[in-house]
């Protein structure tokens, strides 16, 4: 395995454990006051990460079209996505809501993957 691969892994498992310490109070608070709490904790350790790195001033390299792309991904994936995913949590247990998410993740990102970026399979 590469780098990549073991990222991926990575990925997985935190998304897992994350949504496993939500479960418990997503039937007590709305989606989207658990993903606004989320987020703001995730920027500020993207910000303690970040600037004592010195990475900050590599965040003004970007055109207003990456701009574009990044914020357009936040909104549909980091917001209306995990707004979704929060919910479905409330509302069904994790082992059933997993499986599901994540094999049409895999499947609709492969799909257009495939038709936007001209990848194989």
């Amino acid at each position: 395995m590469v780098f990549g691969e073991f990222a991926a892994i990575g990925t997985a498992l935190a998304w897992a454990v994350g949504f496993l310490i939500i479960k418990p109070i997503s039937t007590k608070f709305s989606a989207i006051s658990i993903n606004g709490i989320v987020l703001s904790a995730a920027w500020i350790v993207l910000v303690a990460i970040v600037i004592p790195s010195g990475k900050l001033s590599g965040l003004t390299f970007f055109g207003w079209r990456s701009t574009a792309y990044i914020i357009g991904s936040a909104v549909v994936g980091v917001g209306m996505g995990a707004i979704l995913e929060i919910k479905s949590i409330s509302l069904a247990d994790i082992s059933l809501v997993y499986p599901i998410n994540f094999s049409l993740y895999f499947l609709s990102a492969s799909a257009m993957a495939v038709v936007l970026f001209d990848e194989p399979i």
